[in-house]
Parts: C-alpha cells; structure tokens; sequence
C-alpha cells in the first residue's frame, strides 16, 4: 500500500502479465507487442484469474471442465 507502507495482500484488479513460453509457441505473436524488452504494459489486458487453468489445461491437451467458466488465453 504506497499510503501506509505496509503489504497489501487483498485481491485486486490490477494487470499481470502472463506468458507463456515453449517451442510450440514459438513464432506466435498472440497480438503482443515484439521482441525482448516490449512495453507489456501498453497491451491492455484480455483475461482474468479465472483463464488461467483453462489455459493450461488447453496447452495439455485437456478438455476443460463445463464447470470452469474461464477461457482460454491462447
């Protein structure tokens, strides 16, 4: 918290990157910006916590659950 100093471990909104990396994604671009050292944090973001299992299990090859509402991110 940049008011009080202290960790702030609420849950939030706030963006994080997530990448993936593997030879089997290589040359895809995903719509982010090229190369090493582009600027993450002018792509605005597309998923929320919940597209993260659903993403891996997509990268395994698994059948997402009808109960999982999340997407994919790939």
């Amino acid at each position: 918290n940049l008011h009080t100093g202290q960790m702030d471990k609420e849950h939030t909104t706030n963006p994080v990157p997530f990448i993936i990396v593997g030879e089997k994604f290589e040359g895809q671009s995903m719509g982010l910006p090229e190369g090493v050292g582009a600027d993450l944090s002018l792509v605005p973001p597309v998923g929320t916590l919940g597209d993260v299992a659903p993403t891996i299990l997509h990268v395994l090859g698994i059948k997402q659950p009808k109960e999982m509402t999340g997407k994919s991110l790939i």
